[in-house]
């Protein structure tokens, strides 16, 4: 008898930053980033976990810009850094340094 396994993926997102307001109907930064960083297709297939810290900026144009990233796993934290560093903000209660923990968690269950 063939044991079914079922893969689930916990990935967290916490900011540690100042209120983040809507401006102008524009998605608040947590909202924003949330949507943009994913648990990557690399790391379902290695089985990666890993815990990624990071300090950014994000800049009057709403560009982010990464300062500091400390990562458990160096592939997680090139991601991280890629994906928000490719993320354009239209919010400008966002300007100025944040502070974000991402874990990503890989759990099959049985």
């Amino acid at each position: 008898m063939k044991k079914n396994i079922i893969l689930s993926i916990l990935f967290c997102l916490t900011i540690f930053t100042g209120a983040i307001a809507s401006n102008g109907g524009s998605e608040p930064l947590t909202k924003v980033i949330r949507k943009s960083v994913n648990y990557p297709s690399f790391a379902k297939e290695d089985q990666l976990h890993g815990l990624v810290l990071v300090e950014f900026e994000v800049d009057e144009n709403g560009v982010i810009s990464v300062n500091r990233i400390n990562s458990s796993d160096e592939s997680l934290g090139s991601h991280v850094k890629q994906v928000l560093e490719g993320i354009e903000l239209n919010d400008m209660n966002a300007v100025g340094t944040h502070f974000a923990k991402f874990h990503f968690k890989y759990v099959a269950l049985k």
